[in-house]
């Protein structure tokens, strides 16, 4: 197919999903599912709720506004029929929406996988996902980060697997963790960030595996006392 036709239908698609998506705003009463999401101002999932977003969903977010998850996130798309997280401005840039926050204090098998997160990474937390000092291990797969103002994915002091995953074209790293922690990085492909490819935490054991890191402002920063494995990349 002609690439000017392919622009056309996914600018066609998008508008058309905004013009019949769902405006949300402020804290979720009860398990919510949604199809397409315009969120106005910020959104919280408490703890004890379950947001299930299906696959093929966009969700855009007005400038400023972030996505904070307390309760327990559904994200699961599908190969075929991604989970879009996006601006919902109309010439979208790096930062335009602050990202989604994973602040749960105990796992609650939340799920991020097909997903595309663009054009986040603004506000105190300055990634695209932020796992809250404290959070579970909640794992990212087949999903993509990029355009990010500042990092991909912070996951703090929790330790998920990052697996089969594109961090590419994020201002800060593509995944940077500054505290003590075990994550694992399988199968990933990070380039083209502008700081760093990953940033390994003082005392950390984390892994990367079978991955390429590439044309990033560092490969791999590994802090003061930290002891990673890192193999067949």
């Amino acid at each position: 197919m002609n690439r000017l036709i392919r622009c056309f239908i996914v600018l066609f698609f998008l508008a058309f999903n905004t013009a019949f998506a769902q405006t949300v705003s402020g804290s979720i009463a009860s398990d919510t599912t949604w199809s397409g999401i315009v969120i106005a101002d910020s959104v919280n999932v408490p703890f004890g709720r379950i947001l299930t977003i299906l696959p093929g969903t966009i969700v855009k977010f007005n400038s400023g506004k972030m996505l904070v998850v307390a309760g327990k996130l559904i994200a699961n798309g599908k190969s075929d029929s991604t989970i879009i997280f996006t601006s919902n401005v109309g010439t979208p840039a790096p930062g335009n929406w602050n990202g989604i926050e994973l602040q749960n204090s105990a796992s609650v098998a939340s799920v991020i996988n097909y997903c595309i997160v663009d054009y986040a990474g603004g506000g105190s937390n300055a990634s695209s996902i932020y796992y809250k000092t404290g959070a579970p291990n909640i794992n990212i797969s087949n999903s993509v980060i990029h355009r990010s103002s500042n990092h991909g994915i912070n996951p703090r002091s929790s330790s998920p697997r990052i697996s089969n995953t594109v961090l590419t074209q994020n201002g800060g790293y593509g995944i940077f963790a500054d505290l003590s922690l075990s994550f694992i990085v399988d199968s990933c492909k990070i380039t083209k960030n502008t700081n760093g490819g990953v940033m390994i935490g003082v005392n950390s054991t984390a892994s990367i595996l079978n991955s390429v890191i590439d044309s990033n402002g560092t490969g791999v920063f590994v802090s003061n006392s930290a002891a990673p494995t890192i193999k067949q990349n």
